[in-house]
């Protein structure tokens, strides 16, 4: 289980450096930065791993990122919703209609249950 003040510093960097997207095929949050220490705390709440980012023009510092697809993404995205602002939840609610009229797959059940233990 995630402690509260971890889910609202999640909130706060996702709305502040992150994104809410529909593949099309699942729903993503991504959340980059140049800041490797704190994408890999992102990286640890959602269980994911942390990608360099190619490297940008004109001498920009490295950028890192991390991603969650599917049923996690879906998961942190209800419980993210009540702590982000007008325009991130206006997108949550468009990758949640796009993810509820795709074709059901059986392991999303399973993986929503993972999410909230």
């Amino acid at each position: 289980m995630v402690a509260l003040r971890e889910v609202a510093w999640l909130a706060g960097m996702v709305e502040g450096e992150g994104c809410f997207a529909w593949s099309g095929r699942s729903p993503q949050i991504v959340v980059s930065s140049t800041d490797l220490d704190v994408i890999e705390h992102c990286g640890r709440l959602f269980g994911r791993r942390v990608e360099t980012l190619a490297p940008r023009p004109g001498g920009r510092k490295q950028q890192y990122a991390t991603r969650i697809y599917g049923a996690g993404a879906v998961g942190w995205m209800m419980t993210l919703y009540p702590l982000l602002g007008e325009r991130r939840c206006g997108k949550v609610r468009e990758v949640l209609v796009a993810w509820r009229e795709r074709p059901v797959h059986h392991n999303t059940a399973a993986a929503l249950r993972r999410h909230a233990a």
